[in-house]
């Protein structure tokens, strides 16, 4: 294994190139200031553009740098728009009402000269680094190009030919190629009622220019488009029907109850969906069905005072009279003296006060709210979907803080929209520090500890993914860059780095950013954006998301692969007890932020799928005075099943309380793991970790953090993922924390392993010093057991006889070495008759090409290589190519060897050893006898090794030293080398052992692996997780043996044109699986034999660690096919 030197630092590399500030223009405003600084920046642009052109004649890519010459070029044509049009810059500015928070009180005047200075950041950054890339082995790996390629939606993922990627885009951003290139090609439509002529018909205009316009972006690959439902009525429904409006709120202007509505939408989905469906053609799409749907109900609630409509009343009579069937049991409930259900339903008073919280009108109107809500959604789901050919999956534009709000009267039901929804949505909000707050009600408490407010996302996305991790997680309007409550005016790269990694590790799967608020002239005062602060008035943070993007996809199989891992600390998220307490979800918040800090793996249950958990998952509960008897007996059924449930204690006791907010005594029959008391996350954070520690699977790789004076400290984020195959580990770490943080890594099992970068390709050391934002996906090397093995043997130590049983002359005699030359006897019965496990085929050459060469025939001391000639200075080289195994990395080296006829004069011998088939290196001379005497050397690695240059015309030559690791072995031998004194005739090198091994950093076998992995038993029958498949079939089926829920999948077969049949299976991918796949196929169950002969056998890619087999057969003159899977373990 290659040492590596473990003080050594490395800077990330995030924070390589920054050469030039982005911060706010502190020089002069006038004419030649401005002519003086578009010509830096043009004179930067024509440098990028000189290396570009070297790099790629290079062979380097150049796809992350034309995101930074598109960046200047556009901005070249923006910032001069703002330059030349100062009047509509400064009525932009005083147009926002919070003009007076802006740092920069001559913001109009300076936001061109600040646009410029920032280009040249860009240039710089890009400038340094394409001038590594040339000057040092820095490889940065190609990104996804999107203007090709098969799109799909697959379990969890965005798919381009069958691999995940992360499609990507601006809204409202052109589809000029340059930016579809640089920031994403994504596409889609909109359409409302407003297309709506009147009720039966939807305007034909609407229909062909979308049409037209879809037709358009599959032609050009524009893909994962969303076809947005905007919920806008048409004038002519509000001058006919005015009561649509009643209960109308932000984006959804009309009344979801009213018949009118929801007829409307069964003939805009009929006529409109079908045709522009059919031109946009196979493109994968989805369906959003709302945009920041909201419809708070409470005093002080978004829009609450718009009220409800009559059709919403009348729906919440229908609700109560069913729940409670007769009014004396809603009397008695609420306490009140109702004559009927009409009467009630009266007596509702909207918006809502907020003193009915935590009682049974509070309760019951927030959970009609949301059944109506839902209702609503499933209407539109079953409309969209039900005229799409496809059935395309539909997604809604949760808002990003919906989680997280403290209120539930809004009928947002977050587990049912999870579950509603085939591919999740939101648009999350990640906040940087240094952000100007615009409106109070952001809470910037989260700056006193984090250079970044990643709660939000990271919770949205954790919740998501633990109820449906198969299903892909878009982000239709991705707020990182602004919001209404605050704006950044100088965005950090590395912080536009580190968000988009915190999302996209986390689950996100596609991305659409908000906002591309100008024209192609720079125009924008007639577009919907507020533009001051806004992403495109700041050339680095644009050219940091186009960048990382290519980053993200050009390692989305690691970064998927580290997002969909099972989650082992379950958050228990309780609906009612969300509705009824406001402090509940402020405390699931800092409970998840506690076990986020301890680098666990969170996710959250609720009481649906809390008994579908295996028992090696535990559940943690924060605070919960409201709880349904219900949603308490999944918890005790968990628990009682053999599951953990860690209680976190709040100021009150959890569970006294029912969801109606009654007093209940019999939620004592819980028995938890552990308690630990509610408190500020970090301090939760040591508590939790205490109590947790034995419940904590093992990982691969430890990481230690620590913060100022060495000690232990929190902040980085650590997630990582183990290939089966190879056992090697892939990590990402990112410091989310404001102050810097070192990270030492070190292999769980105790050995040594290299760690590379794998966007820089760099090997790096162990230990790391992040600073904020700092981002870094590492993977492991040589980490795996090494397998050792013998590559080459020649002879037995002590001697073989049975070489030969006579002398034998080499077949063939060179003074030039060429690689696959063979000198040595052809083998068969007179030469080397039992070979097995041996190296008889080998190389020479010689500074004299005639003999004496052969293998003599030693007797009872061994036969041996004989290379020799009567020359006053003789010498030789034997090496041998072919290895009886393939391990690459040289671990021994052993060989019994004389000098016959020794005198005074010396003889030596040198190892060789040859490296990647092309480099050949010497060790130091080591002096040879007239008796055999055994050399070895168990530690090469220590060898002095020295440049060494095989025979050309009789010479060969020895070099300078040269510092080398001894991987990648091609070939191993020795040279021997002796003078010939006057007084003796005749001197040989004679050799009768020769003896290599090496190693490989492969796993024994990946089954081997498996069970260490999960901690299993190692017999392959055995069943862990009591699921009713063993141990080995979950192994060679992609399953989890830990987790009942899990079981891999199953061969299936699939019919393609043609009568041909194809039939799948995983397989694992590893170079030693310790299994065999046996799949075979008969016509006939009785009479039939079965057969391994196939059409055609191909693989496909599947889950991290295996491929998808697929083999197929024509079955066109078969009338039955049967088909079966056997696995065997040696």
């Amino acid at each position: 294994m290659m040492g590596y030197m473990k003080a050594i630092l490395v800077l990330p590399f995030s924070c390589l190139f920054a050469t030039v500030s982005a911060m706010a223009w502190t020089g002069g405003t006038n004419e030649a200031d401005w002519i003086q600084l578009t010509n830096e920046v043009a004179a930067s642009r024509a440098q990028l553009t000189n290396l570009m052109g070297q790099a790629d004649a290079a062979g380097l890519n150049t796809d992350y740098a034309y995101v930074s010459q598109v960046v200047i070029d556009r901005f070249q044509i923006y910032a001069t728009y703002d330059y030349e049009h100062p009047e509509e810059v400064h009525e932009a500015f005083t147009n926002v009402w919070w003009n007076n928070k802006v740092p920069d009180p001559d913001f109009p005047i300076n936001l061109p000269f600040d646009e410029m200075q920032s280009c040249l950041e860009v240039s710089s950054n890009a400038i340094a680094e394409l001038q590594a890339q040339l000057a040092t082995n820095r490889v940065l790996q190609a990104p996804v190009d999107f203007t090709t390629g098969t799109m799909a939606f697959g379990a969890g993922s965005c798919l381009r030919n069958g691999e995940p990627v992360f499609p990507s885009d601006f809204t409202w951003m052109p589809d000029d190629e340059d930016l579809l290139v640089a920031f994403g090609r994504m596409g889609g439509t909109y359409y409302a009622l407003s297309d709506m002529s009147d009720s039966n018909t939807v305007k034909a205009s609407a229909i062909s220019s979308d049409s037209e316009s879809l037709a358009g972006q599959t032609a050009r690959n524009l893909a994962f488009g969303q076809y947005f439902i905007g919920h806008k009525a048409a004038g002519w429904m509000k001058e006919e029907y005015p009561e649509i409006e009643d209960g109308g709120r932000n984006f959804v202007t009309y009344d979801t109850d009213s018949p009118l509505i929801r007829a409307w939408f069964t003939q805009l989905f009929g006529q409109y969906i079908p045709p522009v469906c059919a031109a946009q053609g196979d493109q994968p799409r989805m369906h959003l069905l709302a945009n920041e749907p909201n419809f708070a109900t409470r005093e002080g609630g978004w829009l609450a005072e718009n009220g409800v409509s009559a059709n919403t009343m009348d729906g919440y009579e229908e609700w109560i009279s069913e729940k409670y069937a007769t009014i004396s049991n809603l009397n008695a409930t609420y306490g009140t003296s109702y004559a009927d259900f009409h009467a009630a339903r009266n007596g509702m008073t909207l918006p809502i006060p907020v003193s009915l919280q935590g009682r049974p009108a509070w309760y019951d109107w927030c959970r009609f709210n949301m059944d109506r809500v839902n209702d609503f959604f499933q209407f539109l789901k079953d409309g969209a979907q039900g005229n799409d050919p496809d059935g395309a999956p539909a997604t809604i534009k949760i808002l990003g803080g919906q989680l997280a709000n403290s209120w539930r009267d809004d009928g947002m039901d977050m587990e049912f929209l999870a579950n509603l929804m085939d591919v999740t949505g939101a648009d999350l909000h990640v906040v940087p520090a240094g952000a100007t707050v615009i409106q109070s009600k952001l809470d910037m408490e989260w700056a006193t500890d984090y250079a970044l407010d990643w709660r939000e996302q990271s919770m949205m996305l954790d919740f998501y993914k633990s109820l449906h991790p198969d299903k892909p997680y878009y982000d239709s309007e991705w707020h990182g860059f602004a919001t209404g409550k605050w704006r950044h005016f100088s965005m950090d790269r590395d912080y536009v780095r580190s968000s988009l990694w915190l999302g996209f590790s986390h689950g996100m799967n596609g991305i659409q950013s908000w906002v591309w608020g100008r024209k192609n002239t720079g125009s924008f005062l007639d577009v919907n954006s507020d533009f001051i602060g806004d992403i495109l008035t700041q050339p680095t943070a644009l050219d940091a998301y186009g960048r990382v993007m290519k980053e993200l996809n050009a390692h989305a199989g690691s970064v998927t692969a580290l997002a969909k891992q099972e989650r082992h600390f379950m958050v228990y998220y309780c609906g009612e007890a969300a509705i009824q307490d406001l402090t509940y979800v402020d405390g699931i918040e800092e409970v998840y932020e506690a076990l986020k800090l301890l680098n666990l793996r969170v996710g959250f249950a609720t009481p649906s799928t809390i008994g579908s958990l295996a028992t090696s998952q535990a559940v943690v509960v924060p605070p919960t005075a409201f709880i349904s008897d219900a949603s308490h007996d999944a918890l005790v059924a968990f628990e009682q099943s053999g599951g953990h449930v860690v209680l976190v204690n709040g100021a009150s006791a959890s569970f006294g309380t029912n969801e109606l907010g009654f007093a209940v005594s019999g939620n004592t029959n819980l028995a938890p793991y552990a308690e630990v008391a509610f408190g500020d996350p970090s301090a939760m954070a040591d508590d939790l970790g205490a109590a947790l520690a034995p419940l904590k699977p093992a990982v691969p790789v430890l990481a230690t953090v620590t913060g100022g004076a060495s000690q232990p400290a929190y902040g980085v984020f650590v997630n990582q993922v183990q290939e089966p195959g190879s056992g090697e580990t892939t990590l990402v770490l990112i410091n989310v924390h404001k102050e810097p943080r070192t990270v030492a890594l070190s292999l769980a099992s105790g050995m040594g392993a290299d760690y590379r970068n794998l966007v820089t390709g760099q090997l790096v050391p162990d230990t790391h010093a992040l600073q904020p934002y700092d981002v870094l996906l590492l993977r492991t090397e040589n980490s795996a057991p090494r397998v050792a093995g013998t590559i080459v043997q020649w002879g037995e130590p002590g001697g073989d006889d049975g070489i030969v049983t006579n002398g034998q002359d080499f077949s063939n005699l060179y003074n030039t070495y060429n690689v696959g030359n063979v000198a040595s006897p052809l083998q068969g019965p007179d030469y080397y008759p039992v070979s097995a496990g041996r190296s008889p085929v080998f190389n020479h050459a010689a500074n004299k090409a005639y003999n004496v060469k052969r293998i003599g025939d030693g007797g009872a001391e061994g036969d041996y290589i004989n290379t020799a000639k009567n020359d006053a200075d003789y010498s030789a080289m034997v090496v041998w190519e072919n290895f009886i195994a393939n391990h690459g990395t040289l671990e021994s080296l052993e060989i019994e060897t004389r000098v016959s006829n020794a005198t005074d004069t010396p003889s030596q011998f040198r190892w060789l050893i040859q490296k990647g088939g092309t480099a050949w290196y010497a060790s130091a001379q080591i002096d040879t006898t007239g008796s055999y005497v055994s050399y070895s050397n168990n530690a090469p690695e220590t060898v002095d090794w020295y440049h060494f240059t095989p025979f050309v015309g009789g010479t060969a030559s020895v070099g300078a030293k040269a510092s080398i690791d001894l991987s990648d072995i091609s070939a191993v031998g020795y040279h021997a080398t002796f003078q010939q004194p006057g007084t003796v005739a005749y001197r040989a090198s004679q050799t009768r052992y020769f003896k290599a091994t090496a190693s490989s950093a492969v796993a024994a076998s990946g089954w081997d692996g498996f069970v260490s992995r999960y901690g299993l038993s190692g017999v392959s029958t055995h069943d862990q997780d009591g699921d009713g498949k063993s141990d080995l079939y979950e192994y060679a089926l992609g399953g989890n043996p830990t987790n009942p829920a899990d079981q891999g999948t199953a061969p299936f077969i699939e019919y393609h044109p043609g009568n041909t049949v194809g039939c799948f299976n995983l397989e694992v991918d590893s170079p030693v699986p310790g299994i065999t796949y046996w799949p075979e196929w008969t016509d006939n169950l009785v009479t039939g034999s079965w057969s391994s002969a196939w059409n055609l056998e191909t693989n496909h890619p599947a889950i991290p660690g295996y491929t998808q087999a697929e083999r197929r057969l024509d079955g066109g003159t078969n009338n039955h096919l049967f088909f079966r899977l056997s696995i065997t373990q040696p």
